[in-house]
């Protein structure tokens, strides 16, 4: 039986007890959404799949003291399953799963967000995604990469952050010439994303970023031709975040709805 300290299942526990339960090998990313989905851990942090893949990655070094095992790609069990012949070999580094990368890499990324769940009248909006409901809010405003602009399923234009952030040249297409032009937008980033849900570059010195984030922009203009970029391109092992709605948004809202009630009753 699992021993539950401070009545909270630690990290390879919660997998455990996900993949025993199931009764069948699982995918990593499974085995992450179950551990949430089933509150076995309340200490989540902003990166939890990239935690579930530490968890594989440290226990299959132990070799034939191992718990878990790698069944096929991205897909691992109990090692006790594979018997006294076991015809799977443990991996000590297995390649499929996600890794914190070093160098040019993109880091994460988010596909078509919408333009009305960010408060874009701060100076610094916050540009916020998570990787589930129940994980940590992480603000990507700070990103350095590449982003896409929409209209509806539309690509109109991409763009490049290297010496401005992300969220700073997203927020000054709400008020240039494509201000009205759009109303959703992805983006890919190279900074790294820290358990505790902050902003890292993993790379020393602009020269690379630059170049990097120069060719990527080159390649998604002459794929997309979106018609709002006037020039021509000049030169994912990620993990994708889904969006989280700015609450002070919800705060605005509330005080503009009392301020027309109170208005009404004036009246």
């Amino acid at each position: 039986m699992l021993c539950v300290p401070n009545n909270e299942l630690t990290w390879v526990q919660a997998i455990e007890k996900v993949i025993r339960d199931r009764g069948e090998p699982m995918h990593y990313m499974d085995v992450t959404e179950a551990i949430v989905t089933q509150g076995l851990r309340e200490s989540l942090g902003a990166t939890p799949s990239y935690t579930v893949a530490a968890q594989f990655s440290q226990d299959l070094k132990l070799g034939d003291r191992a718990r878990f095992a790698r069944f096929s790609t991205g897909v691992y069990g109990l090692r006790e399953w594979l018997g006294e012949n076991p015809t799977v070999a443990v991996q000590s580094q297995p390649q499929d799963l996600p890794a914190r990368q070093s160098g040019l890499a993109i880091q994460a990324f988010g596909m078509y967000w919408d333009r009305k769940r960010v408060d874009w009248s701060r100076t610094t909006p916050r540009i916020l995604g998570q990787q589930f409901q129940t994980t940590s809010l992480v603000d990507f405003c700070e990103q350095r990469g590449i982003y896409v602009l929409y209209d509806h399923l539309r690509i109109v234009y991409v763009g490049r952050a290297t010496q401005q952030s992300v969220g700073g040249r997203l927020r000054d297409h709400t008020l240039d010439r494509l201000r009205s032009r759009w109303d959703r937008f992805s983006w890919f980033g190279f900074w790294q994303v820290t358990t505790e849900g902050g902003l890292v570059p993993n790379w020393s010195g602009q020269d690379g970023l630059e170049q990097v984030v120069s060719l990527l922009e080159a390649v998604l203009i002459e794929l997309a031709e979106p018609p709002q970029n006037r020039q021509q391109g000049k030169g994912l092992t990620a993990m994708e975040y889904l969006q989280a709605e700015d609450p002070g948004l919800k705060q605005k809202e509330k005080a503009q709805f009392l301020a027309e009630l109170a208005s009404k009753w004036a009246d």
